[in-house]
């Protein structure tokens, strides 16, 4: 059956076309048949078509998310919320209804999301930690995943007694001979392994709640930007049972990449069941935000001249970019700080010394938030490219002055630069740091505006369409997926309808646009009148 999407504005984005603005599309069996005006695809689509009446709407290619954790999405639904807490008696508070409202037995593990210390003055000692949920393993969660606080008994369930080493690019905090209750980078991530597994069932229920939650912000295809050998239970679940209605696209750790392959040998290269394993990733470095960070020069304020460490060697990167080039096979290095972005860039051209064809393993600097224009144009000649986390400037702006100075902390995210360095950038919202929300990550790659309401580096600001091909076509490009990203006749029919044309509207009322509509493959998976929409519009 065919579909005809008219009286409304086609955003086509299709830089080889003549018109890139058109009245009306025509889609047939999940493909894009044909764009053009309202009355020559009206006959062309025949007397059976199904008619979408736009009702002036902008009709564009369905959002890409470039980097995100779905899983780890999923999870955050099943977790205490602690978004926006004011206080230890209010966050006691929500702990407690959180374990009655899932009936949590003693002794389990309690894990909270949504809690920011920088805006809460710190995280609270261990000893309050403990008076909140007296008899469970508490566990706040940084917002940027690199960090957390723990109970005592947390700590005794993990094994970690003031005897334990430090192990290689984390670190246990202590005060003496005491522990705090503070884990940081691979201590914190090594202790993710042993938090609790929820049920299977509910695990799918809020797996299929998170797709609702992408669908909700106009995305049909989302990343799982790093997958761990104890994820793959889930994932065979999920499969088995076809859950999955978005494209996933899975980059599992070097180690467990083999494991991924032996259990989704259809998945290597190509979607089965909506889920396709695009590569491998690895992370080089922390958070600008928790001071982890891998920096060339020191943070503000900082004894000793600390800055950050390396969470890998040069040696250990150069081996995981060899072994992308061995499997054919796309590599994502997580890094923040300029020093592990150098890191990534040195470590390419010493693979490449060694035979590896960069153009073939497509390496993506993920987060890129401290990149220089220096080192733009040493990645533009290695085919590394930049995927951005630009909302970091409205999040959490005025923490990044405050560790970073106002005058590097506004070159973070310079997507201006990176457009002068012929760079082709994507943006993505790293969920479930922050919600998958694109609209909002257009407003701040064109405004940059911090959430005090300040402008944090004018100068990085790009054009609203500069903007949306980085969440779109360049997306498509990141991930090596020629049918995604624009609107012509042949390509898949992902698109999003939205309230307003977001290259008209002015820049501060980007954030004021809506999705009302998102279609994948031709069917649509959310419309707004649903009834779920997503939360702070």
């Amino acid at each position: 059956m065919k579909t005809l999407y008219t009286n409304g504005l086609i955003l086509t984005l299709d830089e080889e076309a003549k018109e890139q603005e058109e009245r009306a599309v025509l889609v047939c069996d999940g493909l894009v048949e044909a764009v053009g005006e309202d009355e020559s695809l009206r006959e062309r689509a025949g007397d059976q078509a199904r008619i979408v009446n736009l009702a002036g709407r902008t009709l564009c290619p369905a959002f890409i998310d470039a980097h995100s954790h779905f899983l780890a999405v999923a999870h955050s639904l099943l977790q205490a919320d602690l978004t926006g807490v004011q206080g230890e008696q209010e966050m006691a508070l929500r702990i407690q209804r959180h374990i009655a409202a899932n009936h949590i037995e003693p002794g389990s593990f309690v894990v909270c999301r949504g809690y920011d210390p920088q805006e809460a003055g710190g995280y609270p000692p261990i000893e309050a930690l403990d008076a909140m949920a007296p008899g469970y393993a508490l566990v706040l969660q940084h917002p940027s995943g690199h960090a957390g606080m723990v109970s005592t008994l947390a700590l005794r369930c993990l094994g970690i007694t003031p005897e334990t080493r430090d192990p290689e690019g984390g670190r246990i905090g202590r005060e003496g001979d005491r522990l705090t209750g503070y884990l940081e980078e691979n201590a914190f991530l090594m202790a993710q392994s042993a938090f609790p597994v929820p049920q299977m069932e509910d695990l799918m229920r809020a797996m299929q709640q998170a797709q609702t939650l992408y669908a909700s912000g106009g995305i049909t295809t989302v990343q799982e930007g790093l997958l761990l050998r104890s994820m793959l239970p889930m994932y065979e679940e999920l499969l088995s049972r076809g859950l999955l209605t978005l494209d996933v696209v899975g980059y599992p750790s070097p180690q467990d990449y083999g494991a991924f392959a032996e259990a989704f040998p259809k998945s290597v290269g190509a979607y089965d069941r909506h889920f396709r394993l695009g590569g491998i990733k690895i992370l080089l470095d922390g958070s600008p935000q928790a001071r982890t960070a891998y920096l060339s020069e020191p943070y503000e304020g900082a004894k000793d001249g600390y800055r950050g460490y390396p969470s890998m060697t040069l040696k250990q990167t150069v081996e995981a970019i060899l072994y992308a080039g061995k499997l054919g096979t796309q590599l994502l290095a997580h890094c923040n700080g300029d020093a592990a972005s150098q890191q990534l860039i040195d470590a390419c051209r010493k693979a490449q010394e060694q035979g590896a064809d960069l153009s073939r393993i497509r390496p993506v600097m993920i987060h890129a938030q401290m990149l220089r224009p220096d080192q733009m144009r040493e990645m533009a000649a290695l085919h590394i490219t930049p995927s951005f986390f630009v909302a970091h400037v409205y999040h959490w702006g005025e923490v990044h002055e405050a560790n970073l100075g106002k005058e590097r902390a506004s070159r973070i995210s310079a997507l201006a630069s990176a457009k002068a360095c012929g760079l082709p950038f994507t943006l993505h919202q790293d969920a479930p740091v922050i919600r998958p929300d694109m609209i909002e990550t257009l407003w701040v790659a064109c405004e940059r505006q911090t959430r005090h309401g300040t402008v944090l580096g004018p100068q990085e600001r790009v054009d609203a369409r500069t903007a949306l091909l980085a969440v779109t076509k360049n997306a498509a490009r990141q991930y090596g997926e020629a049918d995604k990203g624009c609107i012509r006749p042949g390509m898949r029919a992902d698109f999003v309808i939205l309230s307003d044309n977001p290259l008209s509207v002015p820049a501060s009322r980007l954030r004021s646009l809506r999705v009302e509509e998102t279609i994948c493959a031709g069917e649509t998976l959310w419309r707004r009148e649903d009834g779920f929409a997503p939360a702070g519009r």
